[in-house]
């Protein structure tokens, strides 16, 4: 025993070394972890467990596999139920038991098992398992089958997790409960009420069970007599997972990873404790020192929902990324690839499209990209969420070679010090000088790149594809749409503006264009007018498919993603200013703060997929001019149209400081019109999307199945916003996230002041903005950029 447990030290603090050049062999060879990845569920892997020759896999398709552990084959795929399989528990290793032999004609030499899955559908399906040694194609396996023996019913929410003994079979549920069934006779032998929250997992020991919750307690039951034993407190949010063996309860939340905690196996003996997470690690702990012996970062892509350890192997499961897929934030509709994404823009439910996951940066980034140019970071993100199969990498770099070749700077986006404390990013090197360049180049590119690819493959005569592109624009999206889409083959472009309520060198960019694709709408209202025709026409199914309509606003997913970039380009190029002042290791840990000025939310939403790609940032600041819907949510977390503080419209009263604009400023259907019209805007569209995940995040707490939860919670908002006008929301989540908004007639003084510094610049009004806040907000020793 003593022997056992001095190896398995030995083995867990082996350092990690590549074999390759390493100078320690034989801990290399111990501790380069052998990796098999199986593929071949359709949709998210939910749940697992595994014995010493097989795994099997519960998914979101709806099937449970059974795979070999010697050769990963898939062995079996299993039927049954109508809604996504959450959990699942076996007996393991039962055709080893020679007591569980059938001698019945015809099955003689299988062995039977057990087996139970639990599902969305509210059941637990109870099987048979049926093994038989096989000739495999790497030698013998076994073949395996299962036959459904019932189906226990009587949860009124989704199963979330089982546990099984000899006697016994534990389920609980979203509907707070946990039942309890005879394993022999697959009656109800009693129901156990004590959680106010989901129940999320369930630990047994003989005639113990162990409940954890999304009310953040645990709970211990005898079962035989159905009563409460004790209760457990010590987690200020909800417990997603737990394990009971012996005289140890382990329960996970949001402690110790970055995200949360999903997935929990530990071994008594060895004093191990493996943890996985929503973050993409695998960690394993030591249980009597508390400290972290390993970390796996890189074998997952997306969040891993279960875990499993055996001392000698762990076994965890996740959202296979191979072929990024895009789905509605509002739950309605396909799944869709990138390229199907792009082409359909907003979703037929009204929804906006969102990856299935976001990508993990990878090993090693900050040095492997630190001297990138924009083409070439662009090529690596990009390539994060499009699958090589859409496009490939030759192809990618050559679409995004295009689309930047038209910028002004060789950076593309390049960075200028205002102050120690101060940076800017120039994002108006583009055609139009509008920071939208940026997207709209790229976008106008894949559009052309889809659409010859789908025509190239039609004979000749038959019709040929073609995409109506509908946008609306406060200003400067119309005139980049237009720059991005003039002379395209195939492609018509309509772009709607608040008549006298752009600028008029905007008005200017878009109405001179004479390309015969390039259509202007001048419209009597704000922009929230123009982009509510712009929904409706898209929600309109008999209209969009008679006209084939595509998005250029930032409603369509692929101007968010090529947003991503400048913030990782901004991030290198700070590290090269401050490289004159700073260590390698300080360098290397830098955060930056991000001040955005926002209307549409498109730009700040960029930053925050950067961000939760891993990039490094202290926090991202909303700044926000008089039109501060954004800023009041974030303050008061209730998201409502109009201003119940019953401010005046912008410049109706002389401020109590700082120089007026002279500008007299006029409320319209809600929006104040001001000195930087592309951010008067009511109603961001862009902030559905910020508002599924605080959907997703708060019911990660308490939910094993977030993702339809989220659809279903963020359509009760988005419904609430539009009868009521208000809907609160939890933001308690998103703490790296902060508002500022001004008045235009300090951003005259914002302006001016830095006209006159030294060294001078002129900022735009929307510049301004951001401008203002970050020399409100400046924190220490931490630079801020501006964009």
């Amino acid at each position: 025993m003593y022997k056992t447990r001095a190896e398995l030290d030995r083995r867990w603090n082996a350092k990690s070394y590549l074999c390759n050049g390493s100078e320690d062999k034989e801990n290399a060879n111990i501790w380069e972890p052998r990796a098999r990845r199986l593929s071949g569920h359709t949709d998210s892997v939910y749940c697992l467990e595994f014995d010493s020759s097989r795994i099997i896999t519960g998914s979101r398709d709806r099937t449970i596999k059974v795979w070999s552990v010697k050769t990963g084959r898939c062995l079996a795929t299993i039927t049954g139920h109508r809604g996504s399989v959450l959990c699942l528990k076996f007996d393991q290793d039962f055709d080893l038991d020679e007591a569980n032999s059938l001698t019945e004609d015809g099955l003689q030499g299988w062995r039977k098992g057990f087996m139970v899955s639990g599902s969305s559908d509210t059941s637990v399906c109870v099987w048979d398992l049926y093994a038989h040694p096989s000739e495999g194609e790497d030698g013998e396996e076994m073949a395996i089958m299962a036959e459904m023996r019932g189906v226990l019913r009587g949860h009124t929410g989704g199963v979330l997790d089982l546990r099984i003994s000899d006697k016994w079979i534990i389920s609980c549920s979203k509907d707070t409960l946990i039942r309890v069934w005879n394993r022999s006779t697959l009656a109800l032998h009693c129901t156990l009420k004590g959680h106010e929250g989901p129940v999320n997992a369930v630990g047994l020991q003989g005639n113990r069970v162990v409940s954890a919750s999304g009310d953040g307690n645990m709970i211990l039951w005898d079962i035989t007599k159905g009563e409460r034993l004790r209760t457990f407190e010590g987690h200020d949010r909800g417990l997603a997972c737990i394990d009971f063996k012996d005289d140890y309860i382990v329960s996970g939340s949001n402690d110790c990873h970055d995200m949360l905690v999903r997935a929990l196996s530990f071994d008594p003996r060895s004093g191990r404790l493996v943890s996985g997470s929503y973050d993409r690690t695998v960690k394993v702990w030591d249980m009597h020192t508390g400290k972290m012996i390993r970390e796996f970062k890189t074998c997952h892509a997306s969040h891993i929902f279960d875990v499993k350890f055996d001392c000698n192997r762990i076994v965890s499961d996740s959202l296979s990324t191979q072929t990024m897929k895009y789905f509605s934030t509002r739950g309605g509709g396909e799944v869709l690839s990138f390229e199907e994404t792009v082409l359909t823009g907003l979703a037929p439910d009204g929804g906006l499209y969102i990856p299935e996951s976001i990508p993990h940066l990878p090993e090693g980034w900050q040095t492997a990209w630190a001297h990138h140019s924009f083409v070439d970071l662009s090529v690596e993100i990009l390539s994060l969420y499009i699958s090589s199969s859409e496009i490939s990498r030759k192809e990618l770099r050559a679409l995004v070679e295009k689309s930047y070749g038209t910028f002004r700077h060789p950076d593309v986006a390049p960075i200028k010090k205002l102050n120690d404390k101060t940076y800017i990013l120039e994002l108006f090197h583009g055609p139009t000088f509008a920071f939208k360049d940026v997207a709209l180049q790229l976008l106008g590119n894949l559009f052309e790149f889809f659409l010859s690819r789908r025509n190239a493959k039609k004979a000749a005569g038959e019709k040929q594809e073609q995409l109506t592109v509908v946008g609306a624009t406060s200003g400067d999206t119309g005139s980049a749409a237009i720059y991005g889409l003039r002379n395209k083959s195939n492609i018509s472009i309509f772009i709607l503006h608040p008549k006298g309520r752009v600028s008029p060198i905007q008005e200017a960019q878009m109405t001179t264009v004479t390309d015969a694709n390039v259509h202007n709408l001048a419209v009597k209202g704000t922009f929230d007018d123009c982009q509510d025709i712009v929904k409706a026409l898209f929600a309109d199914k008999a209209f969009n498919a008679k006209h084939h309509l595509g998005a250029v606003n930032s409603i369509n997913w692929a101007r968010i993603l090529a947003q991503t970039v400048y913030y990782f380009l901004s991030y290198f190029h700070l590290g090269r200013h401050l490289s004159s002042t700073l260590s390698p290791d300080e360098l290397t840990n830098i955060k930056i703060q991000y001040v955005v000025p926002t209307g549409n939310f498109g730009d700040i939403l960029a930053g925050y997929f950067a961000k939760r790609m891993g990039l490094p940032m202290v926090k991202l600041v909303i700044a926000t001019n008089s039109n501060d819907i954004l800023a009041r949510f974030w303050k008061s977390g209730a998201y409502e149209k109009t201003d119940t503080s019953a401010e005046p419209a912008e410049g109706a009263t002389a401020p109590a400081e700082g120089a007026s604009d002279g500008k007299q400023g006029t409320a319209v259907g809600g929006v104040k019109e001001t000195l930087s019209p592309a951010m008067d805007i009511l109603v961001s569209s862009n902030f559905e999307r910020l508002l599924w995940y605080l959907a997703y995040e708060a019911l990660a707490e308490s939910d094993a199945e977030t993702r339809p939860g989220a659809c279903e919670t963020l359509n009760s908002w988005m419904q609430k916003v539009k009868t009521d006008g208000r809907v609160e929301v939890p933001t308690k989540s998103s703490n790296w996230l902060d508002e500022i908004s001004w008045r235009s007639e300090y951003l005259m003084s914002s302006i001016r002041s830095y006209f006159e510094a030294e060294p001078s610049y002129v900022a735009d009004p929307h510049t301004a903005v951001g401008l203002a806040a970050a020399r409100r907000i400046a924190l220490q020793n931490k630079p801020s950029t501006c964009k």
